[in-house]
């Protein structure tokens, strides 16, 4: 089974995604999804439920491996080895992109951006998460307050700053670079607040870095021999005590000024000619 599904974080944005995708495909499949940065599969057995074919892309083959082998008996997942900045797919192919944790890796968020903006179709509609710019406190206190003394740059690369993140965004520069790249924000949902951040205060980042073959989430991998890979896709049942968790922590602190990360739900612009 998937242990994933035990943090909170990680089980919001998969919640998020997925409830966003049945809302949207409640009439009938749609033809096609693309999971950009697929990472080791966890939402494509789901996602296929929504879609008759799911292309499941990521840069690193050996995440790609690792996500064709926990859902090989899912005929309807075409996987493939892909840069999200440039994918080579068809112009307006896809109905749904789902894009979850990529911005914060690449080293020109636009042009990912663009590229969303160039595969999905017309009527198409996009669900991202990324990391953001304003975490609470409880989450990463030294990078937090490090910021407050008017320091851009971190000065640890755990707490928000962990899982390989080249960046995190900040709101309102992602809505004018979603603006110019054509496509126009039609939601956007804090996900993960101070109880949550409290919960996962740097432990995660630490043991990712030990555990995780890809810990920085990019094309290297580490030959740790304590490297742990998710053997299916199964969610545990004791998700249901984190899907608690998630509810007190919504419960508690529902404010949109802070939070670890978004999730936003977007589509293609208007052309007002």
């Amino acid at each position: 089974m998937s242990l994933k599904h035990l943090l909170p974080t990680f089980r919001n944005r998969f919640r998020f995604i997925l409830r966003s995708v049945e809302d949207h495909c409640k009439a009938k499949k749609c033809n096609n999804i693309l999971n950009l940065g697929t990472g080791e599969g966890d939402y494509d057995r789901d996602l296929s439920q929504f879609a008759h074919v799911v292309t499941a892309c990521d840069i690193n083959p050996n995440d790609i491996e690792n996500a064709k082998s926990i859902n090989q008996d899912v005929s309807e997942i075409r996987y493939e080895v892909k840069d999200a900045l440039d994918t080579g797919y068809p112009a307006g192919q896809f109905d749904i992109i789902v894009c979850t944790e990529v911005i914060e890796h690449v080293e020109n968020s636009k042009l990912l951006l663009r590229e969303i903006s160039r595969l999905i179709a017309s009527n198409g509609i996009v669900f991202m998460t990324y990391p953001r710019l304003k975490f609470p406190i409880s989450y990463d206190p030294v990078n937090y307050l490090w910021h407050k003394l008017g320091n851009k740059t971190p000065i640890i690369n755990q707490g928000a700053y962990a899982f390989g993140h080249k960046q995190l965004i900040d709101d309102e520069i992602f809505l004018s670079m979603a603006s110019d790249c054509g496509l126009q924000v039609q939601d956007s949902i804090p996900l993960s607040g101070y109880l949550i951040g409290l919960l996962e205060m740097y432990w995660t980042g630490i043991f990712q870095y030990h555990f995780k073959s890809n810990r920085s989430n990019e094309m290297g991998v580490s030959k740790n021999p304590l490297t742990i890979v998710p053997k299916t896709s199964k969610i545990p049942y004791l998700s249901k005590f984190t899907d608690l968790i998630i509810w007190l922590d919504r419960s508690l602190f529902n404010s949109k000024k802070h939070s670890i990360g978004m999730g936003v739900i977007l589509t293609k612009a208007k052309i007002i000619s």
